[in-house]
Order: structure tokens, then C-alpha cells, then sequence
């Protein structure tokens, strides 16, 4: 493992070296970010992404809550980040630096989330329902004044 890794790192670092050792790099990199901002944000929001469903799945869950499964937890956030992916892209319209951050925090806190929505759609709904039922039920059958 440490030759696979110590392989990848010498790949990737001969060409970081020879990009920062030319006299012009500093231009390069500020063309590259000037050009393709929003291809860069994008990476960052996916790597952000990445980065908030390995954390969410490292995190313990708390005390007193019921554990959820790491696949269960995979698939939140992965659904929540690309949720939030969506979010961005329909409603705004637009990237900012900001935005890698938001996907980030939305993958690391979708599987709390879900349990929260879930138990409002099966519990709190249905008695909410009833008693909506119950309301319309009393107003159509009441007379409501002299129909004599």
C-alpha cells in the first residue's frame, strides 16, 4: 500500500513541480482559474461532497437515536448533496465559493434529516390528516344559521 501511494504521490507532484518552478506559473494558474471558475467550482463541490458523506459516515450516531446503516447514510448524503447540486443550478443559477461549502454541510447532515422527515410522513401526517377531516366534516354538516 505504501508503494501505491508513495507511486500516485511522485506522479502527481512532477508536473505541480515543473508548473510552479516556470517564471510564468503564477499567470497560469490565475488564467486557469479565471477561465474555467465554474469547472473548478463544480470539482470543488463534488470533492466537498465526497468529502461531508465520508464524514457523515465516520460520525457516530447520538445517543438515544436509532443507528443508521453506512450505506443508508452513503445513500442520504449522496442524495442530499446532489439534491442541493440541483438546488443551485435551477434556482441561482450561479456559482460562488460558497456553494462548495453548502453541498459539503448538506451531505454531512442529510442522514440526520431523514429520520426527522421520515417520522413527520408517517406519523405526524396521518394525524394531522384526521384532524383535517374531522374540521371539514364539522363545517359541511353544521346548518350555520337559519335554513329553516
Amino acid at each position: 500500500m505504501f508503494g501505491l501511494l508513495w507511486r500516485v504521490a511522485l506522479v502527481f507532484s512532477v508536473p505541480a513541480i515543473s508548473l510552479s518552478r516556470k517564471a510564468n506559473a503564477g499567470t497560469i494558474y490565475h488564467n486557469a482559474v479565471t477561465i474555467y471558475q465554474t469547472e473548478l467550482l463544480i470539482a470543488l463541490c463534488l470533492l466537498m461532497m465526497c468529502v461531508g458523506c465520508l464524514a457523515s459516515i465516520i460520525t457516530p450516531d447520538p445517543e438515544g437515536v436509532q443507528p443508521i446503516k453506512p450505506l443508508a447514510k452513503f445513500v442520504y448524503s449522496v442524495l442530499g448533496s446532489l439534491s442541493a447540486m440541483f438546488y443551485i443550478g435551477y434556482y441561482e443559477q450561479q456559482l460562488s465559493i460558497v456553494h462548495p461549502a453548502w453541498v459539503g454541510g448538506v451531505a454531512f447532515v442529510a442522514p440526520a434529516i431523514v429520520p426527522s422527515v421520515k417520522k413527520l410522513v408517517f406519523e405526524l401526517l396521518p394525524v394531522a390528516h384526521s384532524a383535517a377531516k374531522g374540521f371539514a366534516t364539522r363545517w359541511l354538516n353544521s346548518k350555520g344559521g337559519d335554513n329553516g
